[in-house]
């Protein structure tokens, strides 16, 4: 197994603009709130507060039995919305299994089913489509790294890491922060870039030498 990165914001968009329109709202949803897998295939629209604009993860879904609360954007809740209206119109397709069709679920698959292991494939296939060669299972890109990816992301533009710890339903503090710790070597190099007094974007060292004592 390699060790798991964070993508991009410019594979993020890609990913996005690839996704397939059953696909696209679940893994935006990934993305803006850290979700994990098992808590994203069960959430049904009876979670959801769109006056609010609150997600409630339901104890028993979440990995430490304890409920909580996820804010959400006005585009997601929007999208839910849509999702929302559209749910009492899904009917079976031919690789809907009986007994599987969902007027419920939030997000479902392309035979209006629940996710399950077929939201891994549809991401996997989505992350070949635009040319992300470490996606796969064991990769430095799996499923699971949209949730690490929510946390770099968020951390580094500035959010608070107790809110990100709140809304990713970590135990502590810590956890939230060994995830934002453990990027891969690409990901340190593109912070090594953006800095103001690295070659890449300042004069070289000599030019700063001379400007200094003029």
């Amino acid at each position: 197994t390699k060790e798991r990165r964070a993508l991009t914001v410019d594979e993020i968009l890609l990913i996005f603009d690839a996704a397939p329109d059953y696909l696209r709202p679940a893994l935006q949803l990934y993305l803006q709130t850290g979700i994990r897998r098992t808590e994203l295939v069960s959430l049904l629209f009876d979670d959801v507060d769109l006056q609010r604009k609150l997600i409630t993860i339901r104890a028993e879904n979440t990995k430490s039995k304890k409920q909580r609360e996820i804010p959400i954007d006005d585009a997601m809740a929007e999208t839910i919305a849509d999702l929302q209206h559209d749910a009492p119109f899904r009917a079976p397709t031919p690789r809907t299994r009986e007994g599987r069709l969902s007027k419920e679920h939030v997000f479902v698959g392309e035979a209006n089913t629940p996710y399950s292991n077929n939201l891994l494939r549809a991401f996997y296939a989505v992350c070949r489509r635009v040319g992300i060669e470490d996606a796969y299972p064991g990769g430095s890109i799996d499923i699971h790294a949209l949730r690490g990816t929510y946390v770099t992301v968020a951390v580094d533009h500035g959010a608070n890491p107790k809110a990100v710890q709140a809304t990713v339903g970590h135990s502590t503090l810590n956890m939230t922060m060994n995830v934002y710790a453990k990027t891969s070597d690409r990901s340190k190099r593109e912070a090594l870039a953006v800095l103001p007094y690295t070659s890449s974007s300042t004069p070289d060292v000599l030019s700063l030498e001379a400007a200094r004592t003029g």
